[in-house]
């Protein structure tokens, strides 16, 4: 018999078949948890009866037309880039030096370095790595806000410009991503760059149009991977942020020292990417495009992301012990 109401909001049709799996396992491990699986345009959600029930809300965004009648709502949402440094350095988390950017501001050598990366703090102009870009520091320094082109995102960001010191990944950008619910881990990626960086004696232009984020360039070579000191600061990420659901934090390693830095963690919720749509670019190549063609390909890679830590069994899992906890 149903005890309690499990509502989980998602973005729409490419999260169905990955939901309702989940639902299935939810329902194995707890029958006493009713599921409601629901994208972000259903407005009605269950029968009138059945909320009369404990319920608890997990919405993967955070604009959606469901009449919510009781429980609490953990939802994704967006926070701008300087929100989330401050809450990784409360959490005592590592972080490159991010300050609030102005034009012709000067910066610490010892703590910027050579080189600054400077990035719109607004969450929705930063999308797919647009107005990303890699500066000397002390040509920054020089310049004004004429200096940037009139196109350049920095003349629209409501929010500001942060800049921050660039952490040198070797000559090839790569950049880890693990996705956490409630901070469990439910995959983790390397995405490593084909094509060599400019090196620092390149020219001001090599530079600034160097490639300094994952999602943009020539990145082809994605590989599951299970580092434990990078899964470890996933889920420290994940406890720092503990009323959203999901996080898709971008993770580093300095060539260097070894050393992890964390640089965001998407709390907009846009990180599911064993289905949707606009990363079926990622499951084709992990599932080897060129070899058996690109349907096949794609779910190769999606079961592959699956099964790197049973990623659907631990959404379950962890739903299960949210919904016990939280439902009111």
């Amino acid at each position: 018999m149903s005890e309690r109401n499990l509502i989980i909001i998602h973005r729409g049709p490419d999260y169905v078949r990955d939901f309702d799996e989940i639902a299935q396992k939810i329902s194995a491990i707890d029958p006493a948890i009713s599921v409601f699986c629901i994208d972000r345009q259903t407005a009605r959600v269950m029968p009138d009866d059945a909320w009369k029930r404990p319920t608890l809300t997990v919405a993967l965004l955070d604009k959606f037309k469901a009449n919510i009648k009781r429980g609490l709502i953990l939802t994704n949402r967006p926070i701008a880039k300087s929100g989330q440094h401050k809450a990784f350095v409360d959490a005592g988390l590592p972080t490159p030096p991010t300050m609030r950017f102005f034009p012709g501001m000067k910066f610490d050598p010892i703590m910027f370095g050579e080189y600054v990366v400077i990035k719109p703090s607004d969450p929705n102009l930063a999308d797919r790595g647009r107005g990303i870009q890699l500066f000397r520091r002390r040509k920054l320094e020089t310049m004004t806000i004429k200096d940037f082109p009139r196109d350049h995102l920095i003349h629209r960001d409501r929010y500001g410009y942060i800049v921050q010191r660039f952490i040198d990944t070797g000559p090839f950008l790569a950049v880890y991503r693990v996705l956490t619910l409630f901070g469990v881990p439910l995959y983790c990626l390397l995405a490593k760059d084909r094509v060599p960086q400019p090196t620092p004696g390149s020219t001001e232009k090599e530079i600034e149009s160097l490639r300094v984020t994952s999602n943009t360039g020539n990145f082809r070579m994605r590989l599951l991977c299970s580092d434990a000191d990078v899964l470890a600061l996933g889920v420290r990420v994940g406890k720092a942020f503990p009323d959203i659901p999901l996080l898709g934090t971008d993770i580093i390693r300095e060539e260097r020292t070894g050393n992890l830095f964390v640089l965001e963690c998407n709390p907009r919720g846009a990180t599911w990417h064993f289905s949707n749509r606009s990363t079926i670019v990622v499951r084709q190549q992990m599932g080897g495009l060129s070899l058996v063609g690109a349907k096949k390909a794609e779910l190769i890679g999606r079961q592959m992301m699956i099964d790197q830590f049973g990623a659907f069994d631990r959404a379950a899992e962890v739903l299960v012990k949210k919904t016990n906890e939280l439902a009111a």
